[in-house]
C-alpha cells in the first residue's frame, strides 16, 4: 500500500512538471511536496549573499568611471570688468555657433573661440554704449543670420534699443538704426523667408513692424495684431501672443483666428509661446496650455493645484527640451503633453535652495543645471545630490555643448567641464 502511494506521488510529480514545462513555467518542488529532497541543490542565505555582493560588484564596475556631481571644475574665460552689481546683465545673452561665443561686450559684436581661448571684436556698434546692457532675449539665431537687439544706441534725441545683424553668408553686418522705430525695447523677434517680424515695447504706444531683408526697409504694419509679446510658426501656421488679449493664428491664406478666454484659453495673459514636437506651448499666468496642431485638440495644465509644490517658471532650453521649475523640483516635459512621460527630481530644500528668479536651465549630462539669482545650482539626476557654485552671482544662461558647458553671470562668463 505504501509503495502504491509513493508511486501515485511520483506519478504526479512528474505530471506537473511535465504541465509546467509546457505552460512556460518551471515547477519546484518545496519542502512540503517531498519529504527528504536532497539537499544538494538549495539555495542557501550564504547562496543569496553571495550573489547580492556581485550584483553590487557589477554596479560598481558599471559606475566606474561616471563622473560624480564633484567631477565638475569650473573656469572663468571671459570677465566682466565693468559689473555694476547684481543686476548688471552685460552677459545675459550669449550664442554658441560651431565653436564660437557671440556676445556684445562694450558696444562690439565680439566672439570667443572655444578651443583657442582667443577674444575678436568684429564690429563697433554705431551709438551703442561702452558698458552695454543686455537685457533678456538680445541675440537670435537663425542660421544665416544672427540678429542682435536690445543693446543701449544714443541718438542725437533719445535713447533706444538697438538692432542689427551679421550674415554668415555674406560675411556682413547691418544695423538699422536709423530706422522710425517706437524706441525702447523689442519684446518679439521672428525671420521668416524674406522677412524678420518684430514688436517694440515701452514708447508711447507699443507697435509691430517687419523688416524686409532684401531692401532693408521697415514698414510699421498692424495686418495681424497691433503689438506682440511673442512670435512662432510653422510650415502652415504663425502665432502672435499679446499679454492680456491671447492669441492670434495666422494661416498661409491669411486667414486670421483669435484664442482667447473666452473659446479655448483658460487666460488671456500670455508670456512665452514654444512651437516644439509638433505642439504649441503656451506659457501663461497660471499654468500652460497646448494646442496638439496634427488633432486640433488642446491641453490644459493648471498649477493651482500643482501637486509638485509651487510653480516659478516654464522654460525652453537651447535643445527645445521644456521645463517646469519649482521651488523644490525640476520637471522635465520630454516634449510631451502625457505625464507619464515627465521626469520629475523633487529634494527637501528646508528653504535652503528656494530662489527669487530663475533665468536658465538645461541638463549636462548626468546634472541639472538651474541658473538662479543665487548661483548655479546643480542635481544629480542618478542619485539627486546637489551641489551651488557661484552662489554670489547671477546665472543668466546655460549653453551645454557635449562635455563642456558655458554659464554667463553678472560677472562674465564661465566654463563647466567634467574633469577627465
Amino acid at each position: 500500500m505504501k509503495i502504491r502511494i509513493k508511486c501515485k506521488l511520483i506519478l504526479v510529480i512528474t505530471f506537473l512538471i511535465i504541465v509546467s514545462s509546457l505552460s512556460g513555467c518551471t515547477y519546484l518542488p518545496g519542502r512540503d511536496d517531498i519529504e527528504g529532497t536532497s539537499s544538494d541543490n538549495e539555495i542557501t542565505d550564504k547562496d543569496i549573499t553571495k550573489e547580492m555582493d556581485q550584483d553590487d560588484d557589477e554596479n560598481q564596475v558599471e559606475n566606474e568611471g561616471k563622473n560624480n556631481i564633484n567631477d565638475l571644475a569650473i573656469n572663468k574665460i571671459i570677465n566682466n570688468e565693468n559689473s555694476i552689481g547684481p543686476e548688471d546683465g552685460t552677459f545675459k545673452e550669449i550664442t554658441l555657433v560651431d565653436d564660437k561665443l557671440w556676445y556684445i561686450e562694450d558696444g562690439y559684436i565680439s566672439t570667443f573661440d572655444i578651443n583657442t581661448k582667443e577674444v575678436e571684436r568684429l564690429k563697433k556698434l554705431e551709438g551703442a554704449s561702452d558698458n552695454v546692457y543686455n537685457p533678456p532675449d538680445s541675440t537670435y539665431y537663425t542660421g544665416e543670420n544672427i540678429w542682435f537687439y536690445n543693446y543701449v544706441y544714443s541718438s542725437k534725441f533719445d535713447m533706444f534699443y538697438g538692432l542689427a545683424r551679421y550674415n554668415f553668408n555674406e560675411d556682413k553686418f547691418y544695423e538699422y538704426n536709423d530706422a522710425d522705430i517706437s524706441p525702447i525695447s523689442i519684446v518679439g523677434i521672428l525671420e521668416t523667408e524674406n522677412n524678420l517680424w518684430f514688436s517694440t515695447y515701452g514708447g508711447l504706444e507699443d507697435k509691430s513692424y517687419y523688416l524686409n531683408l532684401e531692401n532693408g526697409s521697415i514698414v510699421e504694419s498692424d495686418e495681424y495684431v497691433e503689438y506682440f509679446n511673442d512670435v512662432v510658426k510653422n510650415d502652415n501656421f504663425m502665432w502672435f501672443s499679446r499679454f492680456g488679449k491671447g492669441i492670434v493664428q495666422v494661416d498661409n491664406s491669411n486667414k486670421i483666428s483669435e484664442f482667447t478666454d473666452n473659446n479655448y484659453l483658460i487666460s488671456n495673459r500670455i508670456k512665452n509661446l514654444s512651437f516644439v514636437n509638433n505642439l504649441l506651448w503656451i506659457d501663461w499666468v497660471g499654468g500652460v496650455s497646448v494646442l496638439d496642431i496634427s488633432k486640433n485638440k488642446w491641453h490644459h495644465i493648471s498649477f493651482e493645484d500643482w501637486q509638485y509644490g509651487d510653480f516659478n517658471l516654464f522654460i525652453e532650453d537651447d535643445s527645445n527640451n521644456l521645463w517646469i521649475i519649482g521651488d523644490e523640483n525640476v520637471i522635465n516635459l520630454n516634449k510631451s503633453i502625457n505625464q507619464d512621460d515627465w521626469e520629475t527630481y523633487t529634494w527637501d530644500t528646508n528653504g535652503s535652495e528656494s530662489f527669487r528668479r530663475i533665468f536658465d536651465v538645461d541638463i549636462f549630462n548626468d546634472f541639472i543645471l538651474v541658473g538662479s539669482d543665487k548661483g548655479l545650482f546643480i542635481v544629480d539626476n542618478r542619485d539627486e545630490t546637489r551641489r551651488t557654485i557661484l552662489e554670489e552671482e547671477r546665472i543668466l544662461e546655460i549653453i551645454v555643448k557635449e562635455r563642456i558647458c558655458f554659464v554667463s553671470t553678472n560677472m562674465g562668463v564661465y566654463e563647466l567641464e567634467l574633469k577627465q
